[in-house]
């Protein structure tokens, strides 16, 4: 049987506008092998579409030998490959991205060091910012309760410190609980000495006993409002949840609770993987202040933030007794529902030229 002429012309067109479409289209393939990094991406890894953009979602041990398969036969310029933590490490720089979490450009391992698509989530004073990816929330929860709302604590710990840590921390705690922003301030820092790496451990182990001593502080004053979810907590209370980095256990955690953010360990983003999990999975956040939290959240900086302790304690107060959080929530799904903020990551993956 024949087509008419009009059909075939429209099949033709049809099929022009698809080849169109489809070369028009950019492809993100995210192809890590381990399955606890699915939290650090957050929604994003399972946004599929942002802009004109197409997120692949090939982590996980099986999956990603697929995807790198697919990085291998590098078969189009419109196709770009993320690993994380070098699980894969991909050494094509045209068209792949290695994204460390978890940690500073110092966290690239000697043997990577030299390539050029290395990428961070994290910085400080003392690292390099340069190769810097930024994700946004997406895709938060919509239908969300505060019935009697939990304070939420998830990170990470350590319960052994240097002599030097301890003996800066005992000269400056009473300035650091006192405006917890100075931790982030380069001046504050003047007395150390040594490169930006020794600079930075001890960085990380000054916040590390902040961390520690503002938590402390907390549970002290709303004690069974209070849940504590890291393995190396239990040193210090024996009711803390062992880490657990199943999807489900963390949304559960998050959701209709308040939850705390110091800002990561080793840097000073707003909008890290904690807190961006925070504010997709249900959670209201409240977050030590910093040079960047008026920027990011804008209205609701003053809101959620806390820059001492006592305004930590205050905070936590009125919101855990608050008869508005679910209007406070609101505030957060205005902030980033359906804004794609994150095609301003993608459009730095693709135009990151190396």
């Amino acid at each position: 049987m024949k087509l008419s002429k009009k059909l075939s012309q429209e099949i033709k067109d049809q099929s022009h506008i698809f080849a169109i479409y489809w070369k028009m289209k950019k492809f993100i393939f995210i192809i890590f092998k381990r399955r606890y990094r699915k939290i650090a991406m957050n929604n994003f890894l399972y946004s599929k579409k942002i802009g004109t953009y197409r997120i692949v979602n090939l982590s996980g041990l099986i999956l990603s030998y697929i995807g790198y398969f697919i990085y291998k036969l590098n078969l189009s310029k419109n196709f770009k490959f993320i690993s994380c933590d070098a699980t894969p490490f991909l050494e094509n720089e045209r068209n792949s991205l290695n994204i460390w979490f978890g940690g500073t450009n110092y966290k690239i391992q000697d043997a990577y060091k030299s390539y050029k698509n290395n990428f961070v989530v994290t910085a400080s004073i003392f690292t390099e910012r340069q190769n810097f990816i930024q994700f946004y929330p997406c895709e938060l929860i919509k239908k969300v309760t505060f019935n009697n709302p939990k304070i939420a604590i998830v990170m990470k710990v350590t319960n052994k410190s240097s002599e030097e840590v301890k003996l800066i921390w005992e000269k400056k705690k009473t300035l650091l609980t006192e405006n917890l922003s100075l931790v982030d301030n380069e001046k504050f820092w003047d007395f150390l000495k040594g490169d930006n790496k020794k600079k930075q451990s001890i960085y990380i182990g000054i916040k590390n006993l902040l961390r520690i001593y503002l938590v402390k502080k907390i549970k002290e004053k709303f004690k069974d409002k209070c849940i504590i979810v890291g393995t190396e907590w239990k040193d210090i209370f024996e009711d803390s949840l062992e880490s657990n980095f199943d999807l489900n256990f963390m949304k559960k955690i998050y959701k209709g609770n308040i939850c705390v953010d110091f800002l990561p360990k080793d840097g000073d983003e707003v909008l890290n993987t904690r807190s961006i999990g925070i504010i997709e999975n249900g959670g209201i956040l409240l977050q030590a202040k910093n040079y960047n939290s008026d920027i990011f959240f804008q209205e609701l900086s003053n809101l959620i933030t806390f820059n001492s302790e006592r305004e930590l304690l205050d905070l936590l107060e009125k919101r855990l007794f608050s008869q508005d959080l679910r209007n406070l929530y609101e505030m957060f799904l205005n902030k980033f529902q359906n804004k794609n903020l994150n095609e301003k990551t993608c459009e730095k993956i693709f135009s990151t030229r190396l």
